[in-house]
């Protein structure tokens, strides 16, 4: 995966068994997918996380709509619950600082 962004190796770690585009449904090999900051680099929390393919991900304009932004939200919130992870403060802060973004 390339890694183009500031979240923690914790976080990015929290997907690595994730092989799905969070925009198209593809599937992706090594080097095919990239970590897309939902609401821009405003946070490292996992709820701004969106893996996306390299594709998806160079349309970063049509990514930024609020109909994505709020796609991507629930699907990593899923996921991350599926996985076993617990929202943390920061999460829990980031969710309610910007959920009028996610409408």
């Amino acid at each position: 995966m390339q890694l183009r962004n500031n979240f923690s190796d914790e976080t990015k770690g929290l997907f690595c068994f994730n092989d799905e585009c969070w925009s198209c449904g593809d599937s992706w090999g090594d080097g095919n997918a990239d970590y897309h900051h939902t609401l821009g680099r405003i946070s490292s929390s996992p709820l701004n996380l969106a893996p996306l393919c390299l594709g998806c991900h160079s349309k970063h304009i049509e990514m930024k709509s609020p109909p994505n932004q709020t796609k991507f939200l629930i699907k990593t919130i899923k996921y991350l619950l599926r996985e076993g992870y617990e929202l943390r403060k920061k999460d829990i802060k980031f969710y309610q600082n910007n959920k009028e973004k996610y409408k």
